[in-house]
């Protein structure tokens, strides 16, 4: 439970529908307890009976929530009977008593509940729009009714209580405010995060290939641009490695595609290990992968021929005959005026020179 609640406040996790509008209904009902022991002190009968219909009312609601969900039904509930109470409240018992406050609350509840209520999303602004204006339009008649005919009862209740009741009804109010703001922010929370993790997700789609979640083409490229303007101003090297697998048909057509799948991954991965965190590895196309080295060409032979074996020896499960494959990689390294497609065709040329000479070697020159 402790954890749950951790994880609501960290945005990490959706609050509950069910347990917030049954907390929510709880919170309103109590409330109004107390203002049956109020009114029954008093001896106002009325009220009093009015209140426990209340009461029994929201527990009611919270067996029907627990039962059906919550949707739009309990805001229309909530916001009439606290709109109802607010002003038959007042006129009984007079203004100076802060009853008519409660309905203050309904105007940041209206927009909570629209923002939250999947059946209120769809017509936007109007529904809280609406409803505030009812607030404010009640909120004002009351008063001018008060002020004309004045209360009902009239000296029922000492003073002093009446003052009480006021900064109590008023303390009550204030709470009911924060726990809409706090709901509110912690909702907010939660889309963001939510939000946040769906951008980086659909970033991984945009810019990394599905299957060996190596960097895509499109992503490479960027990187390409952006290593050569930086060697144009610092003048620093870098290197190419166009790789691709031997024989990858024979591959699929022995093994089928989901084990050329797993080749693939495999590769992936030998790439991944054998280059450093500020170096980028993607799959170029099909079985090509092409790496980007920060380093001169002397660095990058050693990087490929390190490939190249450890490739060699990667078996590939595949129950009691095992898969192994080899790499043919051409190399090329950056120099003063060459473009960034010209070093990929260089590397290409190399790549394809060794393929004809033999597969699973290096060629730099």
């Amino acid at each position: 439970m402790i954890h749950s609640i951790r994880q609501v406040f960290a945005g990490t996790k959706e609050i509950d529908e069910k347990l917030k509008y049954q907390a929510i209904s709880l919170m309103i009902g109590s409330v109004h307890l107390m203002f049956v022991l109020f009114f029954w002190t008093y001896h106002l009968t009325f009220l009093m009976t009015y209140n426990i219909c209340i009461v029994l009312f929201y527990l009611t609601m919270v067996a029907m929530i627990a039962k059906k969900g919550a949707s739009a039904w309990v805001f229309i509930c909530i916001y009439l009977e606290i709109l109802s109470h607010g002003v038959i409240a007042t006129l009984l018992m007079g203004w100076d008593f802060g009853f008519i406050n409660y309905n203050i609350p309904l105007i940041p509840m209206s927009f909570y509940m629209s923002y939250t209520i999947p059946t209120l999303k769809r017509r936007m602004l109007s529904i809280p729009l609406i409803a505030s204006l009812v607030v404010l339009v009640g909120y004002f008649l009351t008063n001018g009714i008060c002020f004309i005919n004045g209360p009902v009862y009239k000296d029922v209740v000492p003073e002093h209580v009446m003052h009480i009741v006021f900064m109590l009804n008023m303390l009550a109010i204030f709470m009911f405010l924060c726990t809409v703001a706090l709901l509110f922010s912690l909702e907010i929370r939660f889309m963001q995060r939510h939000l946040e993790e769906e951008n980086i997700s659909l970033s991984r789609m945009a810019n990394f290939d599905a299957l060996t979640h190596l960097m895509n083409r499109r992503s490479m490229n960027i990187q390409l641009k952006q290593v050569l303007d930086e060697t144009e101003i610092m003048g620093e090297d870098f290197c190419l490695i166009m790789a691709d697998i031997d024989d990858f048909k024979k591959v699929n057509d022995t093994y089928g595609h989901s084990k050329g799948d797993e080749v693939l991954v495999e590769v992936a991965r030998v790439l991944q290990s054998n280059v450093r965190e500020q170096d980028k590895v993607c799959r170029w196309g099909g079985e090509e992968m092409l790496i980007l080295l920060r380093s001169n060409m002397d660095i990058a032979k050693g990087v490929a021929q390190r490939i190249c074996s450890d490739m060699s020896q990667t078996k590939i499960e595949n129950g009691e005959n095992p898969i192994y494959v080899t790499l043919t990689l051409g190399v090329s390294a950056y120099e003063k005026g060459i473009t960034i497609r010209n070093m990929i065709e260089t590397a290409d040329q190399r790549m394809y020179r060794g393929k004809r000479s033999g597969k699973n070697c290096v060629v730099w020159n």
